[in-house]
């Protein structure tokens, strides 16, 4: 299964992002009580650096979840390496 990550302008100066988290930001869910984190969460980030701390607003079900909560808030989505 391919993971994907997805964004769109929330602000001037944050993203709203749909996507696996990265190792640290999974670290700080983890402290959170927001699960393991793994699989997709929906969260804001800083526009200069989506991949940086985050603000986790939460866990989605799996990938098809994250798939149309993204066709619905019209995000469009990119393959991860």
């Amino acid at each position: 299964m391919d993971e994907f990550f997805a964004s769109k302008p929330a602000s001037n100066h944050t993203h709203l992002c749909v996507g696996p988290l990265t190792r640290a930001a999974a670290a700080e869910a983890v402290d959170d009580v927001i699960g393991d984190g793994l699989g997709y969460y929906i969260y804001i980030a800083e526009a200069a650096n989506v991949r940086g701390p985050v603000e986790v607003l939460g866990r989605l079900a799996g990938q098809e979840a994250a798939r149309h909560l993204c066709d619905l808030l019209g995000l469009r989505t990119y393959a991860t390496a």
